[in-house]
């Protein structure tokens, strides 16, 4: 069965900094690991705890920055400009590095 992600498709900001960390260390060759998200937001409690070391590192690359007041939001929807600008700051940080 084929799907297509149409204008209303979200995806969460953990899933989000998973992906992003992921490709990351395929493109560079190396793994990036930062410390804890818990202590970096305050809201980490409520992130799957698969998807905290991530946002930690994306945090850590500059990939994502979170949200206002220390929040991360990791279980809150990204819009399309989020996600582009997070593909943005992969490919500019992998673009300096080479």
């Amino acid at each position: 069965m084929m799907t297509e992600a149409g204008p209303v498709f979200t995806t969460a900001d953990a899933f989000k900094a998973a992906m992003l960390v992921r490709a990351y260390a395929y493109s560079a060759g190396s793994a990036a690991w930062a410390d804890d998200a818990a202590a970096l937001f305050t809201d980490m409690a409520a992130a799957p705890e698969w998807a905290k070391q991530a946002v930690s590192d994306a945090n850590a690359l500059g990939l994502m920055q979170g949200r206002a007041a220390g929040k991360f939001a990791p279980t809150t929807g990204t819009t399309r400009a989020e996600s582009a600008q997070a593909i943005y700051q992969l490919w500019s940080k992998l673009s300096a590095e080479k």
